[in-house]
């Protein structure tokens, strides 16, 4: 035993780069090894392994530094193979190394197995000032990684990427279909579908089955575009609107009704173009109580929006909103303009809730 403490006294000292005496304090340098070894900037050619250099600089332990340069390490070989670590690694030391199971996901399911630490060199700076010190450790890991887990991984991916590109083509045909049936919800919920499907690749991919779309990018921009043009016909309304104040009062709830659909995104058809009816009624009265020299009006009343292909009642609300003016007429007429603008919000706010809803958002 007592030879056995001796010689490793003389190791730490062999290992030791010395002292430096640096403003007044002094600076000790200690390493694994004599020198730098070569594998940290040397590519490796393995028939059968993988190999990946990973480093840590400024770790303030030796097994922080080792654990923040063996994931490095992993990371490199992951991207080689095409996944993401999501979790540290945990290592069990044998005498020879260490053995890696990384639990990885986003781009595969995928484990990284069989990949092992063969070696490690790590330097450690201390520095001295009187009763205080701090070290500081450079560490660097070489991973390797089983050639034939890496080579059949990657095929199982590329094999896995032409099904989703695949799968992302029917459901943009499925989607054409449920546009000639009006299920504009079930059209944009297939793209919605294909479009996270396709944005999931990191690379152009061949879509099998296409005959007019050959690639995953070229695929990837007909959805967006298809997803934009079922949007608009998802949203296209028909306003229908009955005062007790004429065309003019008439004219006054419509526009300012309209302008907060269109602020919402949905566009004014025609009845038989629109997905969504809707019809509103409101009668103004009189109101006391105005300041003096006003005239006070209520608009009351209510909106009802109706899906088209289906008959069902989409959203129905109910309204009481005052207007003022000096002139009695305008006071009437800016009630009107009030209860449109404040329904037309309200409704257009609910139909985007509801779209969301049903999409799944």
């Amino acid at each position: 035993m007592r030879d056995l403490r001796l010689a490793a006294s003389i190791l730490l000292l062999i290992f030791s780069a010395g002292c430096a005496s640096s403003g007044g304090g002094t600076v000790k340098r200690e390493m694994s090894e004599p020198t730098k070894p070569k594998w940290i900037d040397t590519i490796v050619n393995d028939p059968t392994r993988l190999y990946y250099v990973g480093g840590s600089v400024g770790a303030t332990t030796k097994e922080d530094g080792i654990e923040s340069a063996t994931n490095q390490a992993i990371a490199k070989a992951a991207s080689y193979i095409g996944v993401k670590i999501s979790s540290q690694f945990d290592e069990t030391t044998t005498q020879s190394s260490t053995d890696i199971s990384n639990k990885t996901s986003a781009k595969s399911a995928a484990s990284i197995v069989g990949a092992k630490v063969e070696k490690i060199y790590w330097e450690k700076v201390t520095r001295e000032q009187g009763n205080f010190s701090i070290s500081k450790f450079d560490v660097y890991v070489q991973v390797s990684l089983d050639k034939s887990f890496a080579e059949k991984e990657r095929a199982r991916q590329a094999e896995e990427k032409k099904n989703k590109a695949g799968l992302a083509l029917k459901l943009f045909n499925k989607s054409a279909e449920k546009v000639k049936q009006r299920d504009y919800i079930g059209a944009k919920s297939a793209l919605i579908t294909a479009k996270k499907n396709l944005e999931s690749f990191d690379e152009d991919v061949s879509v099998p089955g296409g005959t007019d779309i050959k690639s995953s990018k070229e695929l990837l921009e007909a959805v967006k575009g298809k997803i934009n043009s079922v949007t608009e016909l998802l949203r296209r309304v028909s306003l229908s609107v009955k005062t007790n104040f004429g065309d003019e009062g008439n004219s006054a709830f419509s526009a300012n009704f309209s302008e907060q659909l269109t602020k919402h995104g949905y566009s004014v058809s025609t009845p038989e173009q629109s997905q969504i009816r809707i019809q509103a009624t409101a009668r103004v009265n009189r109101k006391s109580g105005a300041p003096l020299g006003m005239h006070a009006y209520a608009a009351t009343g209510d909106a009802t929006g109706i899906n088209t292909t289906n008959q069902a009642v989409v959203h129905s609300m109910a309204f009481d909103v005052k207007g003022f003016n000096t002139d009695d007429h305008m006071a009437a007429i800016n009630a009107l303009s009030e209860a449109g603008e404040k329904a037309g919000e309200q409704f257009a706010a609910e139909l985007s809730k509801k779209e969301s809803e049903l999409l799944g958002q």
